[in-house]
């Protein structure tokens, strides 16, 4: 079965008896989804095609409201796009992966921008898995 460590606002999260915690299955996939949109594309060095063009496409860019959102979609699709790819590879290469935390297909992408805080972005994203479920992550970013 395949785990990843469990994070809390970027921290590791710690058992009653000082294990760390693991996830699995929809939670690993919820937070592979948000690993991989809040690390900066070429962030990790052995992987430089790992992670999100988020900052690159809309920081410090002075466009209309319409047209930062599509960029903050279009980098989110990009982004799950290449998960699903990463998926593929990791099958490829014998690690086991649940249906549930198999990205199927990306359903919807929503994002819209804050009318208070400009730099702030809530972000809906709505997929199905191997397993046929569909499963929806909802948080918001600054930028």
């Amino acid at each position: 079965m395949s785990f990843d460590l469990k994070l809390t606002n970027g921290s590791f999260n710690f058992g009653s008896d000082g294990s760390l915690q693991r996830t699995f299955n929809e939670e690993k996939l919820k937070q592979d989804i948000i690993k991989i949109l809040l690390t900066s594309q070429g962030g990790v060095s052995l992987h430089p095609w790992y992670g999100s063009p988020l900052g690159e496409r809309v920081i410090g860019k002075s466009l209309p409201f319409n047209i930062l959102e599509t960029e903050v979609a279009d980098a989110v699709n990009f982004c799950l796009t290449n998960l699903i790819k990463l998926q593929a590879l990791q099958l490829k290469d014998g690690q086991y992966l649940t249906p549930t935390e198999q990205l199927s297909q990306i359903l919807n992408v929503k994002v819209q921008r804050s009318l208070y805080d400009s730099r702030q972005y809530n972000i809906v994203i709505d997929v199905s898995t191997k397993n046929g479920s569909v499963m929806r992550e909802v948080f918001d970013i600054q930028l």
